[in-house]
């Protein structure tokens, strides 16, 4: 998943301009320290130009406690959804 994580930073410095994501949490997901190290790092590389992250999927309580982290960490308030179809309206009404 670190390698994914690489591949994006690198889509995304191919280009300057603003932009959303949605994110797909799924059972065999599963942050380790290492994981969350490297996209705290290519968060904060490309947060200036993140105006939305849609989270779906199903979010244990470990998972919830997580992105709270992550949101205050990034004075951020990134949504969460029960499905990739309801993330994908939340990003289109943006």
């Amino acid at each position: 998943m670190i390698a994914l994580l690489h591949e994006l930073d690198d889509r995304l410095s191919e280009h300057d301009r603003p932009f959303s994501a949605i994110s797909l949490f799924n059972n065999s997901s599963f942050a380790t320290g290492e994981y969350m190290r490297e996209a705290e790092r290519v968060t904060a590389k490309h947060l200036a130009r993140l105006q939305h992250l849609a989270i779906a999927g199903e979010l244990s309580i470990a998972k919830q406690f997580i992105l709270q982290g992550f949101n205050l960490n990034f004075q951020r308030n990134f949504q969460t959804f029960e499905s990739e179809e309801a993330a994908l309206d939340f990003l289109e009404c943006q």
